[in-house]
């Protein structure tokens, strides 16, 4: 697997994409980062407050369950993106995948050889049973 850090659009986002090799995909996710710090700050307040036996603050149990991924993709199928130019416009309301990193995802597919039998026997299972999202 590969995992490659881009520059977002957005200075709060965290961009990566890359190639997995036991999903046979291209993949790309981008988070929140500041959201993410927020949500986890809270949940470590919510924690202390459970600690100290006090009810937490409902704002802190709302913000501490909030989704700071804002986007997925090549997770929920095998095989489910299969060109650096699919996955750079999937990515485009986000980031732009550069040249240089569209190449080295290339090269980071040709390289990666085939999925190994676990690999193999994994993709079989998500194909007969989904994934978490596909359930």
């Amino acid at each position: 697997m590969s995992r490659r850090k881009i520059t977002g659009k957005n200075p709060n986002h965290e961009c990566v994409v890359g190639w997995d090799t036991g999903m046979s995909t291209f993949f790309g996710m981008v988070t929140d980062a500041e959201l993410e710090q927020r949500a986890s700050a809270a949940g470590d307040r919510v924690a202390e407050a459970l600690g100290a036996g006090r009810t937490p603050d409902p704002d802190d149990e709302r913000l501490s369950n909030v989704e700071t991924i804002l986007l997925w993709v090549g997770a929920s199928r095998v095989g489910e993106i299969q060109t650096v130019e699919e996955l750079a416009g999937l990515m485009e309301p986000f980031a732009t995948v550069e040249a240089d990193v569209l190449e080295a995802l290339r090269a980071d597919r040709a390289t990666a050889g085939e999925p190994s039998a676990s690999q193999r026997a994994g993709q079989e299972f998500i194909r007969a049973h989904g994934t978490r999202e596909g359930v």
